[in-house]
């Protein structure tokens, strides 16, 4: 697998990371200088941190467990959450962008993973089945008791304007759903076939205008695109590979200024990827 980066309408994207090992689960850091991804390539699977263009590669991780991944940016650039199966069950764990300290923030003996930090720095939301159902949930970065977000699903985005973007639970109708951070009614935003078949597990992302996701089942390759929330559409960007035999795998996101997005996926294994200018 292979981080790649991809611009614009300029097919085919570029590998950013192309290792003999596994690269998953990019995430871009709030200022698009860096970016955070999981990696097995020290023979564990390991928090890593590089430059936005591939260069200086480092791991900040060490906890040689058989799962770490989903990293995600707090809002200043200075620590990661992810999560790990080191205690047994999958918990939440942060640590600095620079490495050191490692804090475990869960510690229940059901499963929670697929952090995401809120706009304020404050919470951490979620995933667990710890109701029975896969639910999203929230809890204070520094530690402390968990609540329950309204949101059943399997990951959740906070939007700028007071939102948390969610995608959904087994049991719910697929699409993606929206709840006030503040609580209130669920909502769904789309249940637009594109939008739909990318966002069961982590290929999509949110930013103010809309949601970027990638159409795995598009023929015939896999297609970027993105959902208008001005316009409630639809739009294919561009393919993320000319190869057919090329697979995504669960990671995107999308730098902050919206010029490239990076995803992982390959040819039997997994590099991280980028595409630039793809507006």
């Amino acid at each position: 697998m292979e981080l790649t980066v991809k611009e614009a309408m300029k097919p085919p994207s570029k590998p950013l990371l192309s290792w003999p090992s596994d690269e998953i689960h990019p995430v871009v850091s709030p200022d698009g200088r860096r970016i955070a991804f999981a990696s097995n390539s020290s023979g564990n699977s390991e928090i890593w941190v590089c430059n936005s263009d591939g260069t200086k590669p480092v791991r900040v991780t060490d906890l040689k467990a058989k799962s770490v991944g989903s990293p995600s940016w707090s809002p200043d650039g200075k620590l990661i959450a992810f999560d790990s199966n080191k205690s047994g069950s999958l918990d939440i764990y942060v640590v600095g962008a620079e490495g050191g300290p490692i804090r475990q923030i869960t510690t229940d003996p059901e499963d929670e993973g697929a952090a995401k930090w809120s706009r304020d720095g404050r919470w951490i939301y979620f995933s667990s089945p710890k109701s029975g159902n896969w639910q999203i949930w929230k809890m204070p970065s520094e530690g402390g008791k968990a609540i329950l977000a309204k949101g059943a699903g399997l990951v959740a985005l906070e939007s700028a304007d007071g939102y948390l973007y969610f995608s959904p639970g087994l049991s719910q109708e697929r699409g993606v759903w929206r709840v006030p951070v503040s609580g209130g009614s669920e909502t769904l935003v789309t249940n637009e076939t594109i939008v739909t078949r990318a966002v069961g597990g982590f290929m999509w992302d949110l930013t103010d205008r809309g949601i970027y996701a990638i159409d795995w089942s598009a023929k015939p390759v896999a297609t970027v695109c993105f959902y208008d929330f001005a316009t409630r559409r639809v739009a294919s960007l561009a393919p993320v590979h000319g190869d057919p035999g090329f697979s995504v795998y669960e990671g995107l996101s999308v730098s902050p200024d919206g010029k490239w997005l990076v995803y992982d996926g390959g040819i039997f294994s997994s590099d991280i990827m980028m595409i630039d200018n793809f507006r």
